[in-house]
């Protein structure tokens, strides 16, 4: 189906899962990408449509607000009851790494990567590819929208889930097993440590709730729905303390 669409005929599936994907200028891991997910996660009989979320020009790249528009849009596009917020250059190598939400709470998928020696990262890490669900994320006011450049964003949002009582669910390094796609390095964000340590105090003054955008294209294309957005980075450079 247009949209990058899918769902089985045969069955009705138990997941209506958005996998919502923040882009720029990685075109050789997206064609990887969509070419791994769409059997991947047809496997497993899941109602899906991947959202690519594109920011303009060329300033610092902001993941976690492409994540906040991704769910914003695929919530007012479809009756979603999931939202998978994956990174375009990590392809899951199990296919037993069910791509769903868990009632237990807020799940981490990607628990390791070839690139990491398949062994865990951090212990509060909840970047990569992630499942949450729709109560949660408005719960938590979703991702921050100030994490301008590379780095902290998920770190803030694992705070964000812990500080209102959500208890993560961390996959293992048998089933979540990632193949990380290689690629040039971004500009990282000299703010990160100092917006995280004070995560705490912007968790309801800054998110789905301070989330200004505006969508310049959108295309059903065949194997994803494309977003072009402007995320105004002049406006809301100066962090929200």
């Amino acid at each position: 189906m247009p949209g990058g669409r899918w769902f089985p005929t045969g069955c009705t599936a138990r997941h209506r899962v958005a996998i919502v994907v923040p882009y720029r200028d990685r075109l050789s891991n997206l064609q990887a990408f969509l070419q791994h997910m769409h059997p991947f996660l047809q496997s497993q009989q899941l109602d899906y449509a991947i959202y690519l979320v594109e920011q303009n020009g060329t300033g610092d790249f902001n993941r976690a607000k492409l994540l906040n528009v991704g769910y914003d849009i695929a919530k007012a596009m479809d009756d979603h009851n999931c939202f998978i917020f994956h990174d375009v250059d990590l392809l899951p190598e199990n296919r037993r790494n069910e791509y769903a939400c868990k009632d237990e709470g807020p799940f981490h998928m990607s628990a390791c990567t070839d690139i990491m020696k398949y062994k865990p990262f951090y212990e509060t890490i909840f970047g990569g590819a992630s499942a949450v669900r729709s109560d949660h994320m408005e719960k938590v006011n979703g991702f921050s929208n100030v994490f301008w450049g590379w780095g902290g964003e998920d770190d803030d949002m694992s705070i964000r889930l812990r500080f209102s009582g959500f208890n993560i669910v961390r996959n293992n390094c048998t089933v979540g097993r990632y193949t990380a796609l290689r690629h040039g390095t971004q500009r990282p964000n000299p703010k990160r440590m100092r917006l995280i340590r004070r995560s705490f105090f912007r968790i309801y003054k800054d998110g789905l709730n301070t989330l200004k955008y505006r969508v310049l294209d959108i295309v059903f294309k065949k194997l994803f729905t494309y977003i072009k957005v402007d995320l105004f980075q002049k406006v809301l450079t100066k962090p929200t303390e």
